[in-house]
């Protein structure tokens, strides 16, 4: 039976199903208690008005409007934007769930607008909370994520575990729609660890299911071979059940405990093979789920256990039992008010009779069977093209609203632009014509002040003239002092250059001289430690050989050796000592002084070209161990593992 793909996708089941009568629990009648009482505050009342429409249109559509209208009519008196957010928000949410969603999206509107007047963060997100919704039941997705990620913003960080809750479960049952299991998964777990931190079963209770349904989808998207996320799958359904059975006086509908023991009771059908113990764990699932279906009078609930169990009964060859289901699943359409059924239940109830007639090849009753499924299936047809028009209108006409709010927001600009314009023209006028006035008694007192100035101008121009004359002759003296002063200077700094240049060569001289004799004395060292293994090696060959014409031969092919070694040694330490004097010092600064004498010999043999293998005969030890050598001395010259020790070494001179 196909009914479990409707049932799995509680986000819209929620909006969408027909309504239940659903028996007042223990919290609504203490919610309802305090309103006959009359000592709570206006604002108190407008909150648990709005708060008991919020658990009432799911069972009651009619109740919850007028604890909305009550509402709304108790916020508009008071005058209070923060009630009137609250109660616009919840008299929207009961026109969506009536599919009213022109009448939806104006509350919608006026929520948002009551919202930004108060400034309240906790309203606004509430107010872009609904918002989203709406935008979710009209299939503008996008723009549903946007208005959720906005109404989470408001309230992030401040503790309002239970709105943070409803957010992300929201989020989640959007990018389950998407089919996006990364992003369903982790909206569902953080709805889960917000319910729970909020404390309240119905959160936790649905965030559950949403963590259960996002590693479902997860495993069935996987290809059914990861079995461990079934597992997570079945467990927090499980989870979902017990919150529900250990909370019950506090659940705010049925459906929070029948969809996930429908959805156990379908995981059972599909994904375990036929066995009493799989018929008996979907049968437990599946009749708590019905038993909370009848009462709840959930007709959608109660005939999706009975295709549940009809499956069971097909998988196990019993099509007789599995008839009985269907037919006790028809028997809930069975009411006078043809308008109040289910056509779309009711079409899959007769699909499967249809399909059961077949196997048992009574074709007469396949094809009443098959016949009345396709009339329910023309009525259901017809009925989402309505929906889907009328959700068309409402989009259109929000959009011409928002169009028209928009045109108003420009003219207002545009006035209030006029108005500051025509007052900064005002401004100028005034400032220029106090400008000119100003300026005519300006120019009377100038011309007043310009002739006394002038009087003054002459006789000062007189004394000036003298004092300009004696101030000539006054500069020519002090020129002349300070040429001589000049002079002398300039002579007292040429004599402290040459001696500063002199002290400065005879230093670097020195220490030429200095770096030069370390370089000898290392490059003497280096000479003794090779000649010392060349002792040791002609002892062992003698130690080797007893006949002393073999040991004749060897020792004259090994002085040869050395005396080429000795050759190239001698040009590498005059080489380095004369050519670059520098260098040991430069290494040594470059390797905080890690370098042994042994590094520096290798370091010189890097710099004069030597490969691994002259090296290794130079210096007589495995290419092995040279490679392993150049490999510490990077570490110890701080290189990294893609830099080039030769060409480092080059660079250095």
């Amino acid at each position: 039976m196909k009914i479990f793909s409707i049932l799995i996708v509680f986000t819209t089941l929620l909006l969408t199903s027909p309504e239940q009568a659903g028996a007042q629990n223990r919290y609504t009648d203490s919610l309802y208690s305090l309103l006959k009482q009359g000592k709570i505050s206006d604002e108190e009342k407008v909150r648990i008005q709005s708060h008991l429409s919020d658990i009432v249109r799911f069972y009651d559509t009619k109740e919850a409007l007028q604890l909305t209208e009550a509402a709304v009519a108790l916020a508009n008196k008071l005058k209070d934007p923060i009630s009137q957010t609250y109660a616009y928000e919840s008299r929207s949410a009961v026109y969506l769930r009536m599919q009213e969603s022109e009448k939806a999206h104006r509350d919608t509107d006026s929520c948002l607008m009551f919202a930004e007047k108060s400034k309240d963060p906790i309203a606004l997100s509430w107010a872009w909370y609904r918002k989203g919704r709406e935008l979710d039941y009209e299939n503008a997705s996008k723009e549903a994520v946007s208005a959720q990620l906005k109404a989470l913003n408001y309230i992030k960080g401040r503790g309002q575990w239970k709105e943070e809750a409803s957010i992300y479960y929201a989020l989640f049952g959007i990018f389950a729609g998407w089919e996006d299991i990364v992003n369903s998964g982790k909206y569902a777990h953080l709805a889960l660890d917000a319910a729970i931190k909020s404390g309240n079963p119905n959160n936790i209770c649905e965030s559950w299911q949403a963590v259960a349904t996002a590693a479902h989808d997860h495993f069935e998207k996987g290809g059914e071979k990861d079995r461990q996320l079934l597992d997570s799958s079945l467990n927090a359904y499980r989870q979902s059940i017990n919150t529900f059975l250990q909370n019950e006086q506090y659940m705010n509908m049925f459906q929070l405990i029948t969809i996930p023991c429908i959805n156990m009771a379908d995981a059972y059908s599909r994904h375990f093979p036929p066995s009493k113990t799989t018929s008996d764990s979907l049968r437990h699932y599946a009749t708590l789920a019905f038993n909370y279906a009848t009462k709840g009078k959930d007709k959608r609930l109660q005939a999706a256990s009975f295709g549940l169990m009809n499956e069971d009964a097909k998988r196990n060859g019993d099509y007789e039992l599995a008839e009985t289901y269907l037919m006790q699943a028809l028997t809930l359409f069975d009411i006078p008010n043809e308008a109040a059924v289910d056509y779309d239940i009711r079409s899959n109830v007769y699909h499967d009779l249809a399909e059961l007639a077949e196997r048992k090849k009574d074709y007469a009753k396949a094809l009443q069977f098959q016949k009345l499924f396709i009339e329910d299936y023309k009525k259901v047809f017809d009925a989402e093209q309505n929906n889907t028009a009328k959700k068309l209108e409402a989009q259109y006409q929000a959009k011409e609203q928002e169009q028209e709010i928009k045109f108003l927001k420009e003219k207002e600009s545009l006035h209030r632009m006029q108005k500051y314009l025509y007052a900064g023209i005002g401004l100028a006028l005034l400032t220029v014509l106090i400008f000119m006035f100003r300026s005519y008694h300006f120019k009377i007192r100038y011309s007043m002040q310009r002739e006394e100035l002038l009087k003054k101008d002459k006789e000062e121009a007189d004394l000036l003239a003298q004092l300009k004359i004696e101030e000539n002759l006054a500069l020519e003296a002090e020129k002349r002092n300070a040429e001589l002063h000049a002079q002398l200077q300039e002579e007292q700094l040429k004599l402290k250059a040459e001696e500063t240049a002199r002290l400065q060569t005879e230093q670097q001289v020195i220490l030429a001289q200095k770096e030069i004799l370390q370089k000898e004395v290392i490059a003497g060292r280096l000479h003794v430690e090779q000649k010392n293994k060349i002792l040791k090696g002609v002892k062992e060959h003698l130690s080797q050989h007893k006949n002393p014409l073999h040991r004749d031969s060897e020792l004259s092919k090994l002085l040869k050796q050395e005396k080429h070694i000795d050759n190239e040694f001698e040009e590498v330490a005059a080489d380095l000592t004369e050519t670059h004097p520098a260098f040991y010092k430069t290494l040594r600064e470059k390797s905080d002084n890690k370098l042994t004498d042994l590094d520096l010999k290798y370091c010189s043999y890097i710099l004069l070209k030597r490969n691994n293998s002259d090296i290794a005969r130079l210096l007589s030890v495995e290419p092995k161990s040279v490679r392993m050598t150049k490999y510490r001395l990077k570490q110890k010259l701080g290189l990294g593992k893609e830099e080039d020790l030769d060409l480092f070494i080059s660079s250095l001179v």
